[in-house]
C-alpha cells in the first residue's frame, strides 16, 4: 500500500472502448503517488451530500513514472484546474499504454 491522499474509498469505474472495466483509486491532487508505471486521469470533483463526486476528466494519460508525469500536467492550463487524480497502477507501461488506449479510444 502507499501513502497516498485517498478521497473515496469507492474506486472510479471507468469502462474501455473494449468493454473491459478499470478500478482507479481517487486521490487529491497532492497526493504522494507513487513513481510507478500506471493510468492517471486528471479530473475535478465536488462533495454532493458528503460525496464524491468526479463531474469532469480533464485527461487521461500512461505514465511510466506516475508521480513525475503528474507533476508535470498539474500546471498545465485548463479551464478548471484539476483537484483530484484518479490513479490505476499497473504492471509495466506497457500494461499502462494499452489501457489508456482502451480508455481514450
Amino acid at each position: 500500500s502507499y501513502n497516498m491522499a485517498i478521497l473515496r474509498i469507492e474506486p472510479e469505474i471507468l469502462e474501455g472502448k473494449s468493454g473491459q472495466q478499470y478500478e482507479f483509486i481517487v486521490c487529491s491532487i497532492d497526493s504522494k503517488i507513487p513513481d510507478i508505471a500506471g493510468v492517471y486521469i486528471l479530473a475535478l470533483y465536488r462533495k454532493v451530500r458528503g460525496e464524491i463526486y468526479i463531474y469532469n476528466k480533464l485527461y487521461c494519460d500512461k505514465a511510466s513514472k506516475l508521480r513525475t508525469e503528474i507533476n508535470k500536467h498539474k500546471t498545465d492550463y485548463f479551464i478548471d484546474r484539476p483537484n483530484c487524480v484518479c490513479v490505476l497502477i499497473t504492471d509495466s507501461i506497457n500494461d499502462a499504454t494499452n489501457i489508456a488506449l482502451d480508455l481514450n479510444s
